[in-house]
């Protein structure tokens, strides 16, 4: 998850401020999400894609012994048991490392987008959940309103990306609404909920959203317009039986 990878000890104040605020906005759509329908303290969790610990962290209601964080890389691994917190190395692409039937709850924020094999990574997610147990995933939307103006311009929307050296943040497929739904209905889970993750304010904005009234304004305009958001929050659920 990208935005669970910065540095914020090592960043100016501005982007320190957009990040907190960008968290705290998306964490809120996460508990609003959850509301009446799964508890934190009792859950048994899975956080993939866990960089850092920051999802977990600003979960403060999630217990770190029901918490398994997974993710790629060696150095996020590290900060994250710094914090305390149990998460393994893990290549996706070969599959989720647990029995069938483990988990309550699935986080896989930001993650699906740079994975090659979208159906299997579902498919795995959907294995190691229990009956009844809820999927909250999170990705960047090819055709939100950004997007759609950058291509009436004759410009590359930023999700979809040309490079792999410099200055990339690992994009391999891109959705949009109908492709996420279709995904994750295929996989086998139902009572799909799609939010949008943040809207349509400029990137200078995005630090007002710890602002009252912006910050409402957001958190209505994601849960109405998630067509044309810049990203999905999605709630879905495995089947009970």
């Amino acid at each position: 998850m990208e935005e669970q990878r910065i540095d914020i000890n090592g960043s100016s104040l501005f982007d320190a401020i957009k990040f907190r605020s960008i968290q705290a906005h998306r964490v809120r759509l996460i508990r609003d999400l959850l509301k009446d329908k799964a508890d934190l303290s009792r859950a048994s969790v899975i956080d993939i894609g866990s960089g850092s610990g920051h999802l977990a962290a600003s979960l403060p209601e999630l217990n770190p012994r029901n918490y398994t964080g997974l993710d790629g890389s060696e150095k996020q691994v590290e900060i994250a048991k710094a914090r305390g917190l149990r998460v393994e190395r893990c290549n996706l692409g070969e599959g989720i490392p647990f029995e069938a039937n483990r988990f309550d709850i699935a986080f896989a924020l930001e993650i699906i987008e740079h994975l090659f094999q979208t159906e299997f990574f579902l498919e795995e997610i959907f294995r190691v959940l229990k009956p009844g147990g809820i999927l909250i995933l999170s990705t960047p939307n090819v055709t939100g309103l950004g997007c759609r103006i950058k291509c009436l311009l004759g410009k590359r929307p930023a999700v979809i990306e040309c490079r792999s050296r410099e200055n990339v943040q690992g994009h391999i497929r891109a959705f949009d609404m109908s492709d996420i739904s279709a995904l994750i209905s295929e996989a086998g889970f139902k009572d799909i909920r799609i939010v949008g993750r943040e809207f349509l304010f400029p990137e200078f904005a995005k630090a007002l959203f710890s602002i009252g009234l912006v910050r409402e304004l957001n958190f209505y305009l994601c849960r109405k317009l998630p067509s044309i958001n810049p990203g999905f929050l999605v709630f879905c659920r495995k089947p009970s039986r």
